[in-house]
């Protein structure tokens, strides 16, 4: 974990990080039953489309990414396709 990194987690909820201002918490799919992690902030999914991850660095991808489209007014989904 790094600096910017607070590790917040249970035994209820899993892996759960707070990064860049966003918290990162493990989840069950919607549905499908697969594990994944979904971005959280103000209490209300923060992606853009209710995107979830396969991983806590994904999400960080994401996180930037989104951090990225709201600084310059570009499009989400082209800094997400570039962060792979």
């Amino acid at each position: 974990m790094s600096v910017e990194d607070k590790d917040m987690s249970d035994e209820k909820s899993g892996v759960t990080v707070e990064w860049k201002g966003y918290i990162i918490i493990e989840k069950v799919g919607y549905g499908d039953g697969k594990p994944g992690v979904m971005v959280v902030k103000d209490g209300c999914n923060a992606m853009p489309g209710a995107t979830w991850f396969e991983s806590v660095e994904q999400a960080k991808k994401g996180i930037a990414a989104l951090i990225l489209s709201e600084q310059t007014g570009g499009d989400f989904w082209m800094f997400m396709e570039l962060a792979k």
